[in-house]
């Protein structure tokens, strides 16, 4: 939806940054959860952002799209749309030790983004699969599932890591 209303109007991929322009003295974060697409709201959010948490399914078409996103944040950059975007980090998600895919991927993750992948990995669990279902977030659903403890991990190791950049 957005990408149609937005498309035909001029300097389109900077109608988000204007529009949260308005509230960036109100928070002192805001968080813009997008789709693993790279459509005009996608490219939106990444002017708009100063950094760039990726999510990484632990699958070989995850990783093709690495790529894609680098390319795009580079693009972006380049082109003058937002020249302070950053890689805040990539996250590892779906992950199941016991497929050997998806040890492997990590593997491969691990040696070439080590230094920008978080050490939290997001196991895959059906809690988190069914959580949505039940318009729930996984604290309210499933408090002490894996997936609960994973995210709890992820959000320690993200306020840690904006501490150690703020010094």
């Amino acid at each position: 939806e957005f990408d149609m209303h937005f498309s035909a109007r001029m300097g389109r991929e900077q109608s988000l940054k204007q529009l949260l322009e308005k509230y960036e003295d109100q928070y002192d974060f805001i968080l813009i959860d997008c789709s693993p697409t790279l459509g005009l709201a996608t490219i939106n959010s990444l002017v708009a952002s100063n950094k760039v948490l990726i999510p990484l399914q632990t699958e070989y078409y995850s990783m093709k799209g690495l790529s894609l996103i680098f390319d795009t944040i580079e693009q972006i950059k380049t082109n003058d749309l937002n020249k302070n975007l950053d890689i805040f980090g990539i996250v590892l998600t779906l992950f199941d030790k016991r497929k050997r895919l998806h040890n492997d991927v990590k593997e491969l993750i691990t040696k070439n983004f080590g230094d920008i992948l978080f050490d939290s990995v997001i196991r895959s669990n059906a809690d988190l699969a069914t959580a949505p279902s039940h318009y729930k977030s996984i604290f309210d659903y499933s408090p002490n599932s894996y997936g609960a403890n994973d995210y709890k991990s992820l959000g320690n190791e993200i306020i840690k890591r904006i501490k150690k950049e703020a010094n």
